[in-house]
């Protein structure tokens, strides 16, 4: 499972990045920046349920 959280971090910094990049050039209402925004939570959901997950599989 960690190599799973270890590539789901990797995907949030990608998009983090590129949702810093893509605000330097257009509002935080344009179309590509809320697409980023809905897969980075798409993606912070995922690993949220992951940790949960490992976190009661350690008690």
């Amino acid at each position: 499972m960690t190599s799973k959280m270890e590539e789901i971090q990797r995907q949030i910094e990608n998009l983090r990045k590129q949702l810093h990049d893509i605000s330097k050039d257009k509002s935080l209402t344009d179309p590509e920046m809320l697409e980023k925004s809905a897969k980075l939570d798409e993606v912070l959901n995922e690993y949220e349920k992951l940790l949960v997950k490992k976190l009661y599989n350690k008690e």
